[in-house]
């Protein structure tokens, strides 16, 4: 549907301006006849649009919840007396890779939340025909983004608190960069077709000046 609008912004910008005001035999403007035809395509977009939309606010939820329940069970526990993290005493060597947990756990909460902000974004929007041709693809892109870096931290975050308690093995280190080269290989795949497309949007829009649809 994105590149059906593209390409009818594109004989837009290379047809003369008073073309987009002739109406046909049943009184249609070009504009009214593209947004006729395509009614169905539309529809069929939104749908898988919201479909797919809703399974990503779930796990981007989901990482959001974990990263923040992370925060109140970190690796050693409370000092019951102080309240501050038992890594965080200043006899303990660990209190920088502490830091280094909470960063991570703090980061990936940011992502996870910004990813959510996103979607509901996105579950939220009116899909019109102009939506398509930026607003929703540019939002799909920074939610996938940060879908992506949220899992980076929580992975992160992750070796960190092996570190912490001792336990870091070589099948988990071995583990954790299977995991991340999985990972990118699945972002690379999701995001390639989107970002490929907002390149030649914006190729075109600095090639073409013209009215909006």
């Amino acid at each position: 549907m994105a590149w059906d609008v593209l390409w009818f912004q594109r004989i837009m910008n290379d047809s003369c301006p008073h073309l987009m005001s002739v109406q046909n035999n049943e009184g249609m403007t070009a504009k009214e006849v593209f947004e006729k035809e395509h009614e169905g395509l539309r529809s069929a977009a939104e749908k898988a649009a919201k479909d797919m939309n809703q399974g990503l606010m779930v796990v981007a939820t989901l990482i959001g919840t974990v990263s923040f329940a992370a925060l109140f069970t970190i690796p050693g526990g409370f000092d019951q007396t102080k309240g501050s993290p038992i890594l965080f005493d200043e006899s303990n060597n660990k209190k920088q890779e502490m830091r280094l947990f909470l960063g991570y756990i703090g980061a990936t909460l940011f992502a996870s939340l910004l990813a959510l902000g996103t979607l509901l974004s996105i579950q939220l929007s009116r899909f019109n025909m102009e939506d398509f041709r930026v607003s929703l693809p540019l939002k799909f892109i920074l939610a996938i983004t940060g879908m992506f870096y949220s899992t980076t931290f929580t992975l992160t975050a992750c070796l960190q608190a092996y570190i912490l308690e001792d336990a870091m093995t070589e099948k988990c280190v071995f583990a954790l960069l299977a995991g991340s080269v999985l990972m990118c290989l699945v972002f690379i795949d999701v995001t390639f077709l989107p970002c490929n497309y907002m390149y030649n949007v914006f190729r075109y829009s600095l090639t073409y000046k013209s009215p909006k649809m």
